[in-house]
């Protein structure tokens, strides 16, 4: 095994006696990557050594993910903290899908990182990967009602759409969430009649997908929106609901909610 291997072992591992020892002999070792593995797994210790040792705060891989994301992933909020705070990193910095630190902090469910990052300034809470998704979005999709009041108390986008014409109360109304559809719709008050790209509603897309507890909870709201919501260029909510629940084109057509 390299040097260069046991330093990224042994910082993988939170070795901070380990670390230092590569370190001293190979002042050239790659630093960065073994800052990014300790972030990962929360080793603040090793951390902190290699950032005092040289190693890149902003540096990425060939994914693009900074140290901050790699903490942010693994729920670490003190290696966050230190981060951000002690060394100044990149907050807005995305990887080549798109994914900033508190995308990737969302989309693992790790709500005290979320809570934490939506507090630092220059955080774009809203901010979208390149397939047009936020934060927010993915959660729906995901289904973590934790995460999910942490962005919306953070003051997220609740009824914004993606490339699809999808909102987020769509989102979590396809994926059978009826936790989140019930905090959207109750507490974020979010517009429950939207239409996405092929004019569908929530309840549609709920029907669609075969979700029923969750057609039926939004039924009442849906046929009692006031009317302003409702595109004159799409068919009205009661026809709407009143059609059936088998898919109105085919599955290949079928925009993807995925993330």
């Amino acid at each position: 095994m390299g040097e260069g291997t046991e330093l990224l072992e042994a910082a993988r591992a939170g070795e901070l006696e380990r670390v230092k020892a590569l370190v001293e002999q190979d002042t050239n070792a790659d630093k960065d990557n073994a800052l990014r593995w300790a972030a990962r797994e929360g080793s603040l210790d090793v951390v902190q050594y290699l950032v005092e040792h040289g190693a890149v705060v902003n540096a990425k891989d060939y994914l693009g993910d900074t140290a901050l994301m790699r903490a942010a992933e693994g729920g670490h909020t003190t290696v966050v903290q230190f981060l951000t705070d002690g060394c100044k990193a990149d907050v807005k910095a995305s990887n080549k899908n798109g994914y900033t630190a508190l995308v990737w902090a969302a989309r693992c469910g790790q709500d005290e990182v979320v809570r934490y990052l939506a507090e630092r300034r220059g955080v774009e809470v809203d901010a979208r990967d390149k397939n047009g998704y936020t934060a927010l979005m993915k959660v729906c999709k995901g289904g973590n009602i934790k995460v999910l009041r942490a962005l919306a108390a953070a003051g997220a986008d609740v009824n914004g759409s993606d490339d699809f014409g999808y909102t987020a109360l769509m989102i979590a109304s396809g994926c059978g969430h009826i936790d989140i559809v019930r905090f959207l719709v109750e507490e974020c008050h979010v517009v429950v009649n939207s239409r996405n790209n092929r004019g569908k509603t929530a309840v549609r897309v709920a029907s669609d997908c075969g979700n029923g507890d969750v057609e039926l909870y939004l039924t009442p709201f849906l046929l009692h929106s006031p009317p302003s919501y409702v595109s004159a260029a799409t068919s009205t909510a009661e026809n709407d609901v009143l059609e059936t629940q088998t898919m109105s084109i085919p599955p290949s057509e079928v925009e993807p909610i995925d993330f």
